[in-house]
């Protein structure tokens, strides 16, 4: 009798470990089959970043990136861009670089790229993002506190070198004559060339034409308008304009003009007077022409000019030499 007690102690054991695991089992179905049908979160992925690179590895940069989103049309490119606490006022935001290059230079269409200027950071960064259909944006991270302006002195807003377009009016007589003189060999080839291309130069010419906005809008491509606006949010301030140029090659008269134009421009965009903006030869520049912008507060102090010495024959070779366009 105690025997078969202990058997039926046993089967009841048996049942009651295999009844338990079975519902172990079912339940462990249920969680993972509920798992499967809640949806699934899409996040961004980041694709690359970057810090300082010259224009052709930059260029490679983003080639890579189009082509992650010419394979999959689903997804979209949001792009982050950091300054350094270093960087002048004019470039407190994003240069639009790289956005402009995915849809100019390789066709990515304009609402598949988004970029964004994420603030300042101990170097310069630029973040390439994935974004699968409903993913959220990347927000900016591991930043630093935004330079302050100062008050009460004078400040360099930009500086940059300028590339003269359709500006052979401020060029000197025996320049442009010079000038005059290739364009007129190189008409000679291609009257030449087009002999044998038939109508083609002239199809390529019509669709090159530029309209005089567009001219105008390259010509004073050097121009900010946010450095007037910045001038008019700054009480009593004024901006002084310092031009470089080489005077061996333009008429400084002419070019003194050209930025008085410029200054013109940005003043009427930002609807301030004219003339709390002054225009300043300060010298020889080594690099045909560049421009300093400085924001003077009431009691700032007037900038003063660093002209460059003139490089001579063998020294103008070796930095061409050193910095290849």
């Amino acid at each position: 009798m105690a025997s078969r007690n202990l058997f039926l102690l046993k089967v009841l054991f048996v049942i009651m470990v295999c009844t338990a695991n079975a519902f172990a089992q079912n339940q462990f179905d249920n969680d993972v089959k509920a798992n499967d049908e809640q949806p699934q979160t899409s996040q961004a992925e980041k694709f690359d970043e970057f810090g300082r690179l010259n224009e052709c590895a930059k260029s490679a940069r983003l080639d890579n990136l189009s082509i992650s989103l010419q394979n999959d049309p689903t997804k979209t490119a949001h792009i982050i861009f950091y300054r350094t606490e270093d960087a002048l006022p004019s470039q407190f935001n994003s240069d639009k670089y790289a956005s402009n290059y995915l849809i100019q230079n390789r066709g990515i269409e304009p609402n598949r790229v988004t970029e964004i200027f994420g603030g300042f950071r101990e170097t310069q960064m630029t973040e390439l993002w994935l974004l699968p259909k409903g993913a959220e944006s990347p927000k900016p991270s591991n930043t630093i506190a935004p330079p302050k302006l100062p008050k009460d002195k004078t400040y360099l807003y930009d500086r940059k070198l300028i590339e003269l377009y359709d500006s052979n009016d401020l060029y000197l007589p025996q320049i442009l004559a010079r000038f005059e003189k290739i364009e007129q060999e190189a008409d000679q080839i291609d009257a030449t060339m087009a002999l044998t291309k038939g109508n083609q130069d002239s199809t390529e010419k019509q669709n090159s034409i530029v309209s005089d906005e567009e001219r105008e809008s390259l010509r004073f491509g050097w121009t900010d308008e946010n450095f007037a606006r910045q001038i008019k949010t700054t009480k009593d301030a004024r901006g002084v304009i310092i031009f470089y140029a080489d005077d061996s090659t333009l008429d400084i008269s002419k070019t003194h003009h050209f930025f008085q134009q410029g200054a013109e421009r940005m003043t009427r965009a930002a609807t301030l007077n004219v003339e709390q903006i002054q225009v300043v030869f300060g010298g020889f520049s080594n690099h045909e022409m560049r421009v300093e912008m400085f924001i003077v507060p009431k009691n700032g102090e007037t900038p003063i000019a660093t002209p460059e010495e003139k490089l001579t024959e063998n020294e103008s070779e070796s930095e061409e030499t050193e910095n290849p366009e």
